[in-house]
């Protein structure tokens, strides 16, 4: 996530003030060492969402995990220019480095936001960020909208409305979730994801026209192509869809599917 944003001088220099300010000048201290000290470091931000799902969390657990210098275990996957034959446990030398591409991180670590600075010596320093929480979870969740998109594009062509209508529902509800549990907030309902996407919406990071979508197909049409009310309030000869509707929101899902291709670099 950190190589999407440019780093100007002033930039590198206002980051790092800013992660020893608040992690590693404590993390130093305790070990009796100063700035100059500092070799390399990783800060994991837990965050309860991740964990509840397998296990309670303790009164006394941190959310915040520090590491510096020997207990950091920083291990970085290196872009090299060399027509030597490389092998696990062999010398890499400074002029064959082109640069450094991903933190290689633990499977637990994964859903954590994390923080990794390196001073790398000749090569200079090195870091990567990335404050996305339970990141496992785009892989399962990105499968699932794109068997929900599949079925929704066979009722389309099929003029399935009904089933198109409970297919296109999933396929948004399951994207806006990615970005939802990114933030590390509970997703567990229908309501909380839409909720919760609306104020992702209101702080510019959410996609107002798939929001749009999913709240047409959760308010207007969802219910009466699903279900007879016995009470008379809803009824499935009330359901009006067609093509037009399909094309306009099978058209914002897929767009948005797209985006989150290009933003995962797939």
């Amino acid at each position: 996530m950190s190589d999407e944003i440019e780093f100007s001088d002033e930039f590198v220099e206002n980051f790092l003030d800013n992660v020893f300010e608040y992690w590693f000048n404590d993390a130093l201290e305790e070990k009796g060492l100063e700035r100059e000290d500092f070799e390399k470091g990783q800060v994991f931000l837990k965050n309860p969402f991740a964990l509840s799902q397998f296990e309670d969390l303790e009164a006394d657990d941190s959310d915040v995990e520090v590491y510096v210098n020997d207990d950091a275990e920083v291990r970085v996957q290196a872009e090299l220019d060399t027509d030597r034959d490389i092998e696990a446990g062999d010398p890499i030398y400074a002029y064959e480095v082109e640069g450094f591409e991903e933190v290689i991180l633990d499977e637990e670590q994964e859903d954590y936001g994390h923080v990794t600075v390196a001073d790398m010596g000749q090569l200079g320093w090195f870091f990567n960020f990335d404050f996305r929480y339970n990141r496992s979870y785009q892989g399962p969740l990105t499968e699932a909208a794109d068997e929900f998109i599949d079925t929704a594009e066979y009722a389309k062509e099929n003029e399935k409305w009904r089933v198109f209508v409970e297919n296109a529902f999933h396929a948004a509800e399951r994207m806006m979730k990615i970005d939802v549990i990114f933030m590390g907030w509970s997703a567990e309902t229908h309501g909380d994801v839409q909720a919760r996407y609306s104020d992702l919406v209101d702080m510019g990071i959410g996609n107002p026209d798939l929001y749009d979508v999913f709240n047409q197909l959760k308010g207007k049409y969802r219910f009466s192509a699903s279900y007879v009310d016995p009470r008379g309030d809803v009824d499935e000869r009330e359901f009006d869809f067609g093509e037009e509707e399909a094309e306009e929101f099978l058209s914002v899902i897929k767009e948005h599917r797209e985006y989150l291709e290009e933003e995962d670099g797939e």
